[in-house]
C-alpha cells in the first residue's frame, strides 16, 4: 500500500516538474510543500503555490549554512535593555525581574544558530535563505546542482534494482514507471549489475529526498538515451 502511494506521489511530483531530472523536498508536507528541482538550464524553486525559476547560469552561490534568529535576538535586546533601564530609574520589582529573565532568555535563544539552505543569484544580487534539516540527502542533491555549475554537466550517477541492470531501460517515447525502485549512487556497486547514465538527460525526475538505500531514487524506468555509452 505505502508502495503505491509513494508511487503516486512521485508520479503527481513528475508532472508538476516534468521539466526537472532531479528533486528534493525540503518541506513535504500537503498544502505547505516546499521542494528543490534542477533542470538542464534552471533551478526551479516550489513553495506552495508558488514556482521560482532560477536559471544555472545566474546562480553564485548554493549550500547549506548557519543563521542566527534575528528575531527573538533583537526583540529579546530590546527588553532586557528597557528592563534595566527601569529598574534603574524605578523600583527593582517581581515584574521588572521576570522581564529582565525573559527578556535575556530570548536574546540567547536569538544566539544560536539555525541551518539553512542559502541561494545566491545575480538578479538583483538576491539572496534566498529556506530553513532545513540536517540531511546527507540534501548534500548530495547540493553536490549534483554544484557539479553541474562547475562543469555545465552533471556527474555520471550509477543505477540498479534488483532485478539487474537487463531490466533497467526503456525504449519509450514516454516515461515508464518500474515494478520497483531504481537506486542511484555516486560509485558503482560490484555486487550490482549497474548501468552509468547522465542524470540531465533523464526522461523522468529522480528524488533525492526519499530515505532508503543510494543518494536517490525513481519510480521510472531509465530511457535509453541517457545511458553513458
Amino acid at each position: 500500500m505505502n508502495c503505491c502511494i509513494n508511487t503516486c506521489y512521485t508520479h503527481n511530483i513528475y508532472i508538476r516538474l516534468k521539466e526537472a531530472f532531479a528533486f528534493y523536498h525540503i518541506k513535504p508536507r500537503r498544502g505547505n510543500q516546499i521542494f528543490l528541482g534542477i533542470s538542464k538550464t534552471q533551478l526551479i524553486l516550489k513553495h506552495g503555490n508558488k514556482t521560482f525559476h532560477l536559471p544555472l547560469s545566474s546562480i553564485i552561490f548554493i549550500d547549506t549554512t548557519h543563521r542566527k534568529k534575528l528575531m527573538p535576538l533583537v526583540s529579546g535586546g530590546i527588553i532586557a535593555s528597557l528592563a534595566m533601564l527601569a529598574s534603574v530609574l524605578s523600583t527593582l520589582t517581581l515584574n521588572l525581574i521576570t522581564i529582565l529573565a525573559g527578556g535575556l532568555l530570548l536574546f540567547y535563544y536569538g544566539l544560536t544558530n539555525y541551518l539553512v539552505l542559502q541561494i545566491h543569484w545575480t538578479e538583483g544580487q538576491q539572496n534566498l535563505w529556506i530553513s532545513v534539516t540536517h540531511s546527507n540527502r540534501l548534500n548530495n542533491f547540493i553536490r549534483l546542482i554544484k557539479g553541474y555549475l562547475i562543469s555545465n554537466q552533471p556527474p555520471i550517477l550509477y543505477a540498479h534494482h534488483h532485478a539487474g541492470g537487463s531490466g533497467l531501460t526503456h525504449h519509450s517515447a514516454q516515461p515508464v514507471l518500474s515494478g520497483e525502485p531504481i537506486v542511484f549512487n555516486w560509485q558503482p556497486d560490484r555486487s550490482t549489475q549497474d548501468i552509468s547514465i547522465y542524470p540531465h538527460l533523464l526522461d523522468a525526475p529522480i528524488d533525492f529526498s526519499t530515505p532508503g538505500q543510494g543518494i536517490a531514487t525513481s519510480q521510472y524506468l531509465i530511457n535509453e538515451n541517457a545511458r553513458v555509452e
